[in-house]
C-alpha cells in the first residue's frame, strides 16, 4: 500500500504528459495495463477524464473498447481471476456509486471514499479508494490504484484493524493531474 501513492502519481503524470503531447489513448491505456501487471497486489488501475479533456476526440471513441457511449477516456484495467481485463468506468456521474470519481472532481481536495461496491469482472467487490485534488485548480481527470477490501483484510477481525490503518495509508492509492 505504501507504494500506491507513488504509483498513482506516476500514472497521473504519465497520462497527463501523453495528453499534453498529443499522445494516444492506446498508449495511455497500455501504460495503465502495464502498471497493473507489474503490481500483483492491485485490483485495478484507472483514469477518468472530463469530456474531451484528454485529446478532444471523445466523439471518435463512442462505444469503443474501454469507452462508454460518451466516448470519454475512462479506461479501467482490473484483475478478473488470472486475467487482466479492460472496461470503461461505470456510474462515474452518479452521486454515491460514482463518488470514487465525483469526490475529487467536485471537491478538488483529498478525500477517503467510504468502502463501496463496484462490479469487477461481473462480480460485486467491496473496495475503497482515496482521491486527492487541489482547490485552486481545475481537475481534468483522476487516476486511481484500487484494492479490494477482501485483499486488504482476509478476515472480519483483521478488517477493523486494517481499515483503520488504511485510513492513514489510503492517500497512497490515488493521484490527480493537470489541476
Amino acid at each position: 500500500m505504501q507504494g500506491g501513492l507513488g504509483t498513482a502519481r506516476d500514472v497521473a503524470q504519465a497520462t497527463d504528459a501523453l495528453s499534453l503531447t498529443d499522445g494516444s489513448r492506446k498508449i495511455a491505456s497500455a501504460e495503465l495495463r502495464a502498471v497493473l501487471a507489474a503490481h500483483t497486489d492491485y485490483l485495478g488501475v484507472w483514469t477518468g477524464w472530463e469530456p474531451n479533456a484528454f485529446d478532444g476526440q471523445d466523439s471518435s471513441y463512442r462505444n469503443k473498447t474501454g469507452h462508454d457511449a460518451t466516448g470519454r477516456f475512462i479506461p479501467y484495467w482490473y484483475r478478473d481471476g488470472s486475467t487482466i481485463s479492460l472496461a470503461p468506468l461505470t456510474d462515474y456521474t452518479v452521486e454515491g456509486t460514482g463518488d470514487y470519481y465525483l469526490v475529487p472532481k467536485n471537491t478538488k481536495a483529498e478525500k477517503i471514499i467510504e468502502p463501496y461496491t463496484y462490479a469487477v469482472g461481473g462480480k460485486d467487490v467491496l473496495m475503497t479508494a482515496a482521491n486527492s485534488g487541489d482547490v485552486a485548480h481545475t481537475i481534468t481527470g483522476v487516476a486511481d490504484v484500487a484494492s479490494s477490501t477482501a485483499d486488504i483484510a482476509g478476515t472480519t477481525q483483521q478488517a477493523a484493524t486494517n481499515l483503520s490503518k488504511l485510513a492513514a495509508d489510503l492517500t497512497a492509492l490515488v493521484g490527480t493531474f493537470r489541476y
